[in-house]
């Protein structure tokens, strides 16, 4: 006896020549992590290892003595893949395969020959195929509704299962294109029953036609003996004159015209048809307006280009004396407007007067110039016109209009005007030659001159001025050294648009003072900053919310240079305060303090909560809610705070920073119960740990 280990591989010499053990001496285990069997079955190996030739043995397990039935397979269990022949099968049971839609039954060269089933369904929509109890074949839809049938004469229903005909259709039947319904060489197309008696055409949107394949070009169709005819193609120029109960002819359609049966080439190009007292007649070729001559031949009337025109008549129009021109009418030979005994009460114009004649009647009014070249009465009194001169004042000598061009203007009733005078009414409301003074001279050349530093701010009242003098479509009357003030560089009142960003400020090294009653209530100093003085005991600064104000936009925002948020100071009721960034920044509920960035970020219904130091209460990012009365103080003080959190208080860095949803616990000091999530009615002093307890004050189970 030896024991024999082999670092190495290990072989016959020789192939297929030598055996290891023999039929009397076998090795009792064989251990390889893989193994090649060439001619030994590895699917039949007994309970203590060896091949059986004689027994069916799967997993070890004897099946059967001898050779074994496929019910002996079955009632073990065992699945193989390999292909099992059956000269013949039964079932009491159902035959299923072991994973749904991934096996066949037959295949497409093995196919079974007849397949006998009362019912079968298809599809994951369980689409069932059977036959009805009437004996037709039916494919039915999953709620059992018969949508195809097949009756035992061969008739064929879609949505309906009673057909008296080859195919009946419960519904409408579409065809697609170049789709065609075909009645063969001897069959026809009955349209309507006993109550049907509508045949339709084309669809809505589509081309609408009737289509056949002996249809004559140009034919016409006509009703015959319950049937629709089509006739030959038609006689071009030609109407179509009914045939009674036959076929349509062509044929020609007269007009009785001039006493004789005739066409229309006997009317003028562009004259008229109309009936005279025995017949239609026509008139010659017709120019102008129609104008009709009772039971005459109507006839037409022309005039001249421009010219307004006038019923000369009853039945006549006429043209007149005035020429239409553009925008003007003036007459085309001298007349009058108007006349002696039928005058116009009153002439109201808005240009030029120009008359060669008289002017009588009552008021007219010229918002022009009036001209006249003769003479006019006024008040009975005949006034007679100069021509233009350049120089002098009109003079009235008895009715006579004349220009006294002799010399200028140097007095009014004997009072000289000296050089700088002005004519001004005095007290006696009489024409007084003064000189201007005070703030403004004038030369006697028309220019005034306004003192430099004449009006001051307190000394200078104009009077009759309002506000909206100053508004933005006014403030161009008003000027400044720099020129014109103008809605584009100045604020006016009730605003105005500049068109840029408005600046408002100083250019110099003063401060800008707000003042309201006389008394300064805000400053922005040379530095830049802006404080409000105390002027009186009262409020210096409200921040009002606006009715519709969230918690998503806080009344008093800090923010970067570049617009992001540093820290927010708001309240959304009077029972809260939140301040820090995005703190208390999804609170709907009342009775919280956060003070510190972030913190409180998460709550949204809890109440009576106070949280003090970057993070306190934070919720690790998330939103929660039903955790009320709970104090954190420090930096992540209950930082991973959750929903359901009731009574706890931590003060120091990290204290109770895992606490989710435990209740009545307090810790103080840093990193205080910082490894507690769900426990209650813990205390930790500032120097205890978990491992290293102080003291308790309640009897409580102790964490291994």
């Amino acid at each position: 006896m030896f024991k024999l280990t082999i670092d190495g591989h290990t072989g016959p010499s020789s192939t297929n020549a030598y055996d290891l053990g023999s039929a009397s001496y076998r090795w009792r285990n064989l251990y390889a992590s893989n193994g090649v069997f060439t001619s030994v079955s590895t699917t039949n190996i007994d309970a203590l290892g060896y091949v059986s030739t004689t027994d069916l043995y799967i997993n070890g397990s004897l099946i059967s003595g001898g050779t074994p039935t496929l019910q002996d397979v079955t009632d073990e269990g065992y699945v193989t893949t390999n292909p099992i022949r059956v000269a013949g099968a039964s079932s009491t049971g159902h035959i299923l395969p072991v994973t749904t839609l991934t096996y066949d039954l037959g295949s497409s060269s093995n196919r079974w020959k007849d397949l006998w089933v009362s019912s079968t369904y298809i599809g994951p929509a369980t689409w069932n195929l059977r036959q009805s109890a009437a004996g037709s074949f039916t494919i039915a839809d999953v709620g059992g509704s018969q949508r195809v049938t097949v009756d035992t004469s061969g008739n064929l229903g879609i949505g309906t299962a009673t057909m008296s005909e080859r195919l009946v259709v419960a519904g409408n039947i579409r065809l697609q294109a170049n789709g065609n319904i075909d009645t063969s060489a001897a069959g026809s197309l009955t349209i309507g029953g006993t109550t049907q008696n509508t045949l339709t055409v084309g669809r809505s949107g589509a081309t609408t036609a009737l289509t056949g394949s002996n249809f004559t070009a140009g034919g016409i169709a006509y009703g015959a003996s319950n049937q629709l005819t089509f006739t030959s193609a038609g006689t071009a120029g030609m109407a179509v004159l009914s045939g009674g109960t036959g076929a349509p002819t062509m044929g020609t359609l007269g007009l009785t015209y001039g006493g004789t049966n005739a066409n229309l080439s006997g009317v003028a190009t562009g004259g008229l048809l109309y009936k005279d007292a025995t017949a239609i007649a026509g008139t010659g070729a017709l120019t102008g307006v129609l104008k009709g001559n009772g039971s005459s031949a109507p006839s037409a009337m022309t005039g001249t280009a421009n010219r307004v025109s006038y019923w000369s008549d009853a039945n006549t129009l006429g043209t007149s004396n005035l020429v239409l021109s553009g925008n003007n009418v003036y007459p085309n030979t001298a007349g009058s407007l108007g006349l002696s005994a039928n005058r116009f009460s009153d002439v109201f114009l808005s240009g030029n007067v120009y008359a060669t004649g008289t002017i009588q009647g009552g008021t007219m009014r010229s918002y022009g110039n009036l001209r006249v070249d003769g003479t006019t009465t006024l008040n009975t009194v005949t006034y007679t016109w100069p021509g233009a001169s350049a120089n002098g004042l009109l003079r009235n000598t008895g009715g006579t209009i004349s220009w006294d061009t002799s010399t200028y203007l140097t007095a009014i009733a004997g009072q000289a005007l000296a050089s700088t005078n002005l004519w001004v009414g005095n007290a006696s409301n009489q024409a007084t030659a003064v000189a201007m003074s005070g703030d403004a001279t004038m030369s006697n050349t028309g220019v005034v001159t306004v003192a430099n530093d004449s009006h001051t701010h307190n000394g200078t009242t104009i009077s009759g001025l309002a506000v909206a003098d100053f508004t933005s479509s006014n403030i161009s009357n008003w000027t400044n050294d720099a020129g014109y003030l103008t809605s584009a560089n100045a604020f006016v009142q009730n605003g105005n648009s500049f068109t840029a960003d408005a600046v408002l400020g100083t250019n110099d090294g003063y401060s800008l003072f707000f003042e309201t009653a006389g008394v300064s209530r805000g400053v922005f100093d040379t530095a830049g900053t802006f404080y409000l003085p105390g002027s009186a005991n009262s409020t210096r600064l409200a921040v009002r919310a606006n009715a519709s104000q969230t918690i998503a936009n806080p009344l008093i925002q800090l923010q970067t240079s570049g617009g992001a948020e540093l820290a927010r100071i708001h309240a959304d009721n009077d029972t809260n305060l939140f301040a820090g960034y995005l703190s208390g920044s999804n609170n709907s509920a009342s009775y919280n303090a956060f003070f510190g960035s972030q913190s409180g970020a998460g709550n949204t219904t809890g109440q009576r909560n106070t949280a003090m130091g970057w993070g306190a209460m934070y919720g690790n990012g998330l939103t929660y809610a039903g955790s009320s009365q709970n104090v954190a103080i420090g930096h992540y003080s209950q930082y991973n705070i959750a929903g359901g959190a009731v009574d706890n208080a931590s003060v120091g860095a990290y204290s109770m920073v895992n606490l989710s949803s435990g209740d009545y616990n307090s810790g103080l000091g840093s990193y205080a119960l910082n490894s507690i999530t769900t426990v209650s009615y813990t205390h930790l002093r500032a120097h205890e740990t978990v491992l290293d307890l102080v003291c308790r004050l309640l009897l409580e189970k102790k964490n291994t």
